[in-house]
């Protein structure tokens, strides 16, 4: 065990034991002091249990970062989201369109569900040089994000695999709580220096009677994230990062109305748009390819992502009716566009003889899905026992396309059909789909002996059809097998936690939850044919849901004064999709590939999260993540883990809320040979240093209604790599520096609200 550990584990067991044993708030401490003073365990959860409860009574770990932490600590997007969160990270796409979805507890993905008021972001997608990413929100717009950690299908059916994210978007209300009147406008613009990005925004929100309606607008331009490289080339010995431009907007618009205290009905209209253009240098120079000398030059790439979302959601509570005391119901409509467009001009050379096009690649993707879901819960006390029953159900439809296409324009001859290679254009790497899924779910909380043990069984069904299009052409002209396949397939998620209360400052829990994700259509219906490259892919509709169980025990301790979570896991995954298993040689003599259930997992480990005021001002807090991931069907350690990470803080607030501040370290330990897997496609893998990061955040409430955020991250300007982006690359890559993290930067943000 190393020394990080063994600072880790003792730092946060003598932690522990101070809450547990501490004597709680003093007596002189003002009341007003004691209502600001809101631990880790106080915190209310909602995603754990799809009820509000309080972190130190949910069975497994969940994460809640608050608006008021965006703010704060200046986060800029989802991975500054995770910043201190280990265990955590989000995936980064260092070339063109960036980050990408989250990754918890070394499963990332499709895996790990990601929702948007409850309506889940469109699916990651990758084939070759084309990447759809998740992202399609701006963090300015959040009220809260939550972080379920390990399997919450029994609540969430399919994609909850591996946990779930689930962002929550600020209402009316939100805004105009901090309002003197009926109407409240707040205009907010910042700087970031690590992509040289200015954000600006405007939200305006008012109230008329039993109505409430808000409309915001964020904006943001940035250029390429730094990094720590030197080499300014114009190929592929470039280190510093490609020439991005690139710029986002999000606007929505809620109207809600009151009907009563109890009674609230909510229109969203929500749209997201992002285009970038990268002059992509790293792509550019002479290579070999089949024989030929190929020089590529003036490669740019334009991507754009748009998601609309329109939703309608109603929530009724107070009520006494025999099934349920309050319901929440919605009907929700989401359309998500990526399309990748790719120029260059490339020189072949074959001989004596020379070919000079410009070749220009579209890829486009489109995601369309519907659905309606209502929850209902219904609470009751017994003679020594009290009850909370939580039921509902879901429906939701999806529809998926994809198209690709390649012209090359000849500069001698003019001919602007030139392609004399192998590959069919257009083509699909799947046919048009359809895609529907149904679940139902009941959860009991049941609460003995004065409410200090609470049992949360659980169980979830769902079933899911898939339904291409057989008579798409241009997928069948892709692919040489037969028509693509339906599916139609069902799957029960059960769940058991238990958390009992050992005294007033200490509680036990554990949790069994079963999770699965269905087989994607484009794994049941891949199929794409490259003559030239010697391959084939082909469909699958035999494949078998991906599962897990996931099996947890926490130690909590908590007092007026902090709190912490000590937890061990073990998860264990069954039947991954492998998309690209080897099946053999076609009779034409290409390599066949398929996607099949070959990939078994098992991945534990210990996480420990706690905060203790110091005092009414001064606040401490840590958290520690040590997990081990093994492909137990290879017998080879997982790619997917990140080193053991530890993160610490101390915050100072003065008791007026006028000004304070955060100084924040990240330590990462090294990554070992021991822990990489060796399957033969990096023989010498790139293995990153230990790092550690120091970052200072301050905030000035100026006036009553202007207020400055103030960030220096990577103080010290440390060179390091974060695992998930050099994640098999080798040693021996001269360019690795591409991939190192920022550098020092700054970032601000000034708000002025009335």
């Amino acid at each position: 065990m190393s020394w990080t550990r063994i600072f880790a584990w003792l730092g946060l067991a003598l932690a522990a034991l101070a809450v547990a044993a501490g004597e709680g708030d003093k007596p002189e401490e003002k009341e007003e002091e004691k209502r600001n003073q809101l631990t880790l365990m106080e915190t209310i959860v909602v995603s754990a249990e799809r009820a509000p409860v309080k972190a130190k009574e949910t069975t497994g770990k969940a994460t809640v970062i608050t608006d008021e932490r965006i703010e704060k600590e200046l986060i800029q997007n989802i991975r500054d989201l995770v910043r201190y969160e280990p265990g955590v990270y989000v995936e980064n796409d260092g070339g063109r369109l960036g980050l990408n979805g989250f990754n918890i507890r070394g499963v990332g993905g499709n895996r790990v569900l990601t929702q948007v008021d409850g309506v889940r972001a469109g699916e990651q997608f990758d084939f070759g040089p084309f990447s759809v990413h998740q992202y399609f929100v701006d963090v300015d717009s959040l009220k809260s994000v939550e972080i379920l950690r390990s399997a919450g299908s029994s609540l969430y059916g399919s994609d909850a695999l591996g946990g779930a994210v689930s962002f929550v978007t600020k209402d009316p209300s939100d805004y105009l709580g901090a309002a003197d009147g009926n109407l409240y406008i707040r205009l907010k613009s910042g700087y970031d220096s690590r992509d040289e990005s200015v954000n600006g925004g405007v939200v305006a929100a008012f109230s008329s009677g039993s109505f409430e309606g808000m409309a915001s607008a964020t904006l943001r331009t940035r250029e390429a994230v730094d990094n720590q490289g030197v080499i300014d080339t114009f190929d592929r010995t470039r280190t510093l990062p490609n020439d991005i431009d690139a710029e986002s907007a999000q606007y929505m618009f809620k109207g809600v109305w009151r009907a009563s205290s109890q009674n609230r009905l909510r229109l969203t209209i929500e749209h997201f748009d992002a285009e970038a253009e990268t002059l992509a240098y790293s792509q550019q120079g002479s290579s070999s390819q089949f024989g030929a000398l190929v020089d590529i030059a003036d490669s740019v790439a334009n991507d754009e992502q748009s998601r609309l979302r329109l939703s309608l959601d109603q929530a009724i509570s107070g009520v006494d009716r025999p099934w349920f005391d309050s319901m929440e119901w919605k009907l929700f409509h989401q359309t998500s566009e990526t399309d990748q467009d790719t120029s260059e001009r490339r020189t072949t050379t074959r001989g004596p003889a020379v070919q000079r096009i410009i070749r220009t690649g579209v890829v486009d993707f489109e995601q369309d899905n519907y659905g309606a879901d209502i929850l209902l819960r219904k609470t009751w006390n017994g003679a020594r026992s009290a009850h909370r029953v939580s039921y509902g159900a879901a429906i939701e439809r999806f529809e998926f396309g994809q198209l690709r296409d390649r012209r090359d324009f000849d500069i001698d001859t003019g001919n602007p059909d030139a392609y004399t290679g192998t590959l069919i254009f257009p083509t699909r790497y799947f046919p048009d789909s359809e895609a529907t899924q149904y679940g139902v779910f009941i959860q009991s909380e049941s609460y003995f002996f004065n409410s200090r043990l609470k049992i949360v069984p659980g169980l979830r069904y769902d079933r899911y059809r898939l339904s291409p299009d057989e008579n798409d052409q241009i997928f069948r002209d892709s692919v040489t097998t037969d028509p693509p396949a339906s599916m139609d397939d069902q799957k029960l998620s059960p769940k058991l936690g238990v958390n009992y209360e050992l005294s007033d400052h200490v509680a036990l829990s554990g949790q069994y939850a079963r999770g699965f994700r269905a087989p994607p259509y484009s794994s049941v219906n891949s199929g794409f044919t490259n003559l030239a490259g010697g391959y084939q892919t082909l469909p699958n509709p035999d494949l078998e849901p991906e599962t897990s169980d996931n099996i947890e025990f926490a130690v909590k301790a908590y007092n007026d004064r902090g709190s912490i979570n000590i937890a061990w896991f073990d998860n264990r995954y069954d039947d991954f999709i492998n998309n690209t298993a080897f099946i053999g040689v076609s009779p034409q003599g290409l390599a066949l590939f398929q996607a099949l259930n070959v990939d078994n997992a098992e991945i534990q480990g210990v996480e420990i999260a706690g905060d203790y005021f110091l005092t009414p001002e001064w606040r401490l807090r840590a958290s520690f993540a040590d997990i081990d991931g093994e492909d137990r069907e290879n017998d080879q350690p997982l790619a997917s883990i990140e080193p053991a990470r530890l993160a610490l803080g101390l915050r100072f607030q003065d008791r007026s809320n006028r000004w304070g501040g955060e100084l924040n370290g990240s330590y990462s330990e090294s990554k070992s040979a021991g822990d990489v897997p060796r399957d033969g496609s990096t023989s010498d893998p790139f293995l990153p240093d230990s790092w550690t990061a120091v970052d200072l955040t301050l905030f000035w409430n100026i006036r009553q209604d202007l207020t400055l955020f103030l960030g220096g991250f990577n103080l010290t300007d440390e060179t390091y790599y974060l695992w998930s982006d050099v994640r098999g690359r080798a040693a021996a890559d001269p360019t690795i520096a591409r991939y190192s993290a920022p550098g020092r930067s700054l970032s601000f943000n000034l708000s002025y609200q009335w």
